[in-house]
């Protein structure tokens, strides 16, 4: 009996996005920004709290430990306590439950790219696609439609209200990693040595892509401007002027939001 009661409780699905985590998020993602600290120096200046733990406390897009919020008040000199000071939303249930299958759930053997696919953080997926990095997954997701999946695709969420009102923020989106073809006008999950956005506090970003080429020595060329445009009017546009082609990475292209 035992055995039985802990296989279930291995397959129950992490349900995210509760008002509580995603006001929990916001409210610490505030008081960063407040202190001038972005993502990635908070992870360097922790022991044992990486970008993507950070990314997932604060967009309420995974599970986080306990752990990981005492060490995340300690680099911005806060008692544990002060993160927790917040009002909670109230949010209607058919736009919370939202399951995320855990490696563990006997059904992501079985529909592993079928009818699921890996969900990370904007920042894992820009490390593990990027760079192949070893980065923590927070899950697996159900994808329905007509959508044929393979294993270059993911899905990540959004972060801000640039891409509005197209993407909005915490939307679920499907991206395929190392997309080919032309980039010009499509939206893409981009990571830059040489820039931060301001909306998801890292070196990456989902904007609209356009750049301009110049010629090289021969039949190369090179990039001369990248421009990330957001489209909502509100947001500026991010310009990169890269000294050469390992200052930026497309990571993926966005293909739909999850509905």
């Amino acid at each position: 009996m035992m055995g039985e009661l802990s296989k279930r409780k291995k397959t129950l699905p992490h349900y995210q996005n509760l008002p509580f985590l995603k006001d929990l998020g916001a409210h610490c993602q505030r008081i960063r920004k407040q202190k001038g600290y972005s993502i990635d120096r908070v992870a360097k200046e922790s022991e044992n709290l990486s970008s993507s733990v950070i990314h997932r406390l604060e967009t309420a897009s995974g599970p986080v430990s306990v752990l990981s919020l005492f060490r995340y008040a300690q680099v911005l000199s806060l008692h544990p306590k002060v993160l927790l000071d917040f009002e909670v939303s109230m949010e209607p249930a058919e736009a919370v439950a939202r399951p995320i299958f855990l490696d563990s759930d006997p059904k992501v053997k079985k529909e592993a790219f079928k009818t699921l696919l890996p969900l990370y953080s904007l920042s894992a997926a820009a490390g593990y696609f990027g760079r192949g990095e070893a980065v923590q997954r927070s899950g697996w997701i159900k994808v329905t439609g007509p959508h044929k999946l393979d294993e270059q695709m993911f899905v990540a969420r959004a972060v801000g209200d640039s891409m509005s009102p197209k993407i909005k923020d915490g939307d679920y989106l499907v991206f395929r990693a190392h997309p080919s073809g032309t980039r010009q006008g499509k939206i893409v999950l981009v990571e830059c040595r040489d820039m931060a956005d301001p909306e998801t506090g890292g070196a990456y970003t989902v904007k609209q892509y356009s750049s301009v080429k110049t010629s090289a020595s021969g039949d190369s060329w090179k990039h001369r401007q990248i421009t990330l445009s957001p489209l909502n009017p509100e947001f500026e546009p991010i310009l990169l002027l890269p000294k050469n082609e390992g200052d930026f990475r497309l990571v993926a292209e966005y293909l739909f939001t999850l509905s």
